[in-house]
């Protein structure tokens, strides 16, 4: 684990510093996928490498590289996010030391908690494919296409000047309010299931719980349903709309 203990110390105390020079610490949230790539492939090439390893890193790569890079194309160069600014606000004293405790280091320690999967799976010794490996893989195709459409159409509509001011209700966000969010919890199952498949203990399954839980009630769906909770057109989408599971009329 020093490998990727170490990795993970460089690549957070560089988002901090990068961070810290452009006074934006909402560019925590454009390393995080990254980070994930950066320590889980640490754990590969530290270990032996096998194709079945590399089908189930192939995943995490993916995951990652398309999270920061969206993200890095949406929020690089923008003002900081209210979440960090607020923050700076408290944090009057010491304010370095602050900012790395309560936003890098924090996410560093969520990180290296929820890529257990991977890091598990850098360790085993001849893992091989079963059938759930493979349901495993179909359903993070299927996680995949949420997040990336649910980003997609999210996207397209807020560039029509005819939806200014407007909630997206239409596609994906028919069925659930929070498709992109979904889609990242389902890819999670699905890479943490694919790692158990191959001979991963079954405790790793918890780091899926774990960001599920973070999306579902800390930092994605909680946060968009308060910016919108007071809008008569939100109240009405809501009340017909699953907000996290796709369903095709109410439920939650």
């Amino acid at each position: 684990m020093t490998p990727i203990l170490i990795s993970l110390l460089i690549f957070f105390l560089l988002a901090f510093t990068l961070g810290t020079l452009k006074n934006n610490h909402g560019l925590v949230d454009i390393a995080w996928g990254m980070g994930f790539v950066v320590t889980g492939l640490t754990a590969l090439f530290t270990n032996e490498i096998t194709t079945v390893k590399l089908l189930g890193f192939g995943m995490l790569l993916i995951w990652g590289l398309r999270l920061s890079i969206y993200l890095f194309l949406r929020n690089w160069n923008k003002p900081e996010d209210k979440r960090y600014t607020d923050m700076r606000k408290r944090w009057t004293k010491h304010p370095y030391l602050y900012s790395f405790l309560n936003v890098y280091a924090l996410q560093a320690v969520l990180l290296f908690l929820i890529n257990q999967p991977y890091y598990q799976l850098a360790f085993l010794d001849n893992p091989s494919l079963s059938v759930i490996s493979y349901i495993s893989i179909v359903f993070w195709i299927i996680g995949l296409y949420f997040e990336v459409m649910g980003d997609k159409q999210l996207s397209d509509f807020r560039k029509n000047p005819a939806n200014k001011g407007k909630i997206i209700t239409t596609g994906l966000w028919s069925i659930t309010r929070h498709p992109n969010y979904f889609g990242e919890a389902l890819m999670w199952w699905s890479m943490a299931t694919y790692t158990v498949s191959v001979g991963a203990p079954l405790w790793v399954l918890l780091s899926a719980l774990l960001i599920t839980l973070l999306l579902r009630y800390v930092s994605g769906v909680p946060l968009l349903e308060k910016k919108y909770k007071d809008r008569e057109d939100f109240k009405t989408y809501a009340k017909k709309t699953s907000i996290f599971i796709p369903w095709f009329k109410g439920g939650k």
